[in-house]
């Protein structure tokens, strides 16, 4: 193809294109695109709609979408977060509140002799973890100067201490007991007239439930005789309620 008739062509072009060129004129242009591939191509690509380039503000509108995009993630990750540790914080808390008895066998508790100071008796554990251990009082015998109790025991677990729990006590000492009458006073009752009553430990038992077998854990070397007849008397009228663990 003739390059001078390309080149008139291709000015023609933009005339060409708006339909302002002579009839002359576009019947030659019209002639030369049907033979010539190099101008037709230029023609088309002049045909093709230019993208207009990002202004600023539309550019700072795009990035402040993304930004909101960005937060919207971030708050619906906190909102699950804490409510997965608001569910896991009231799971604890209900697995620790609900209770059960543990038997006498379950704890392996055991009153055994401290070896620095004979007169005192450890209170040991050897069996699973425990949630709660509770102590109620009952009066074994008293007088003027003092109130003879004994503390019955019993220990619960729930399904936090069975599931997060589960490694064995070694002999965890939790309640110390004496056979010396000073060394034992848990407490004095004073009266109105001025006279003070001692509150002394004579005796511990392990008892799970109110009804169920009492197993008598350590009894003061001065109080065996009492304790031991009380139990008999006891058991002769319930039948076989309470067990001298520490024999």
């Amino acid at each position: 193809m003739n390059r001078l008739e390309c080149k008139t062509v291709r000015d023609l072009l933009p005339l060409y294109m708006d339909g302002i060129c002579s009839e002359e004129s576009q019947k030659l242009v019209d002639e030369h695109l049907a033979q010539c591939s190099d101008c037709k191509k230029i023609f088309e690509q002049m045909n093709m709609p230019v993208e207009a380039p990002i202004t600023a503000d539309e550019g700072k509108s795009a990035l402040q979408r993304i930004k909101k995009k960005i937060r919207k993630k971030y708050v619906i990750l906190a909102v699950i977060t804490a409510l997965l540790a608001g569910l896991w914080t009231g799971l604890s808390i209900f697995m620790q509140l609900v209770e059960t008895p543990m038997s006498y066998e379950e704890v392996k508790v055991s009153v055994v002799q401290d070896k620095k100071t004979p007169t005192k008796h450890n209170l040991t554990f050897s069996g699973p973890s425990y949630e709660g251990l509770y102590g109620e009082a009952e009066l074994v015998a008293e007088n003027e100067q003092y109130e003879y109790l004994a503390e019955v025991i019993h220990c619960t677990s729930s399904m936090w201490s069975r599931t997060f729990k589960r490694k064995p006590m070694k002999n965890e000492v939790t309640m110390t007991f004496s056979s010396d009458p000073e060394d034992s006073v848990d407490g004095v009752t004073q009266f109105e007239d001025g006279r003070e009553q001692k509150m002394r430990t004579v005796a511990a038992y392990y008892q799970a439930t109110p009804g169920s077998p009492r197993y008598l854990l350590w009894v003061s070397d001065d109080f065996k005789d009492r304790v031991y007849r009380q139990i008999d008397e006891w058991n002769a009228v319930a039948g076989e309620r309470i067990v001298k663990a520490d024999q």
